[in-house]
């Protein structure tokens, strides 16, 4: 067996998936970080900015400077709750961003639900195997 060749092609399968996953959310005017930021925000509406931040793993400040460029390219509104507070609530176009994302998902699922079909239970759960062997491999190197 060709390891070499294998790695090679699981290491161009990724970037195939990371470039996907940033044109797929590239909608409109927006980036990953934007639509992702909208997504959760239709899912949460009652989320506040420090929920965001947790929930994207980032600063509080990022999410602030987010939310501004959102609020300035329309596709979100501040809805103060108290005097320290406020969630976001999407516009139109926000709107719109959203629901493009979500039918861009389902094609894309539909497309690969179509190539599974080609292949048996027991290959699945040989490769979800082979997957979390290499997560678990993953892990080691966090620690460096």
């Amino acid at each position: 067996m060709n390891y070499k060749k294998i790695l090679c092609d699981f290491q161009n399968f990724i970037k195939e998936y990371l470039s996907l996953e940033h044109k797929q959310h590239k909608i409109l005017d927006l980036n990953l970080s934007e639509v992702h930021l909208l997504k959760i925000a239709e899912q949460n509406p009652n989320y506040t900015l420090i929920e965001y931040a947790k929930k994207l793993n980032v600063s509080r400040s990022a999410i602030t400077q987010l939310v501004n460029l959102l609020e300035k390219k329309g596709c979100v509104k501040k809805k103060k709750i108290n005097m320290k507070s406020f969630v976001l609530e999407l516009t139109s176009k926000g709107k719109i961003v959203c629901n493009k994302h979500d039918e861009e998902h389902k094609k894309i699922e539909n497309d690969i639900r179509i190539i599974f079909e080609k292949y048996d239970c027991i290959f699945f759960e040989q490769l979800s195997e082979l997957m979390s062997d290499i997560m678990s491999t993953w892990e080691e190197y966090y620690g460096m």
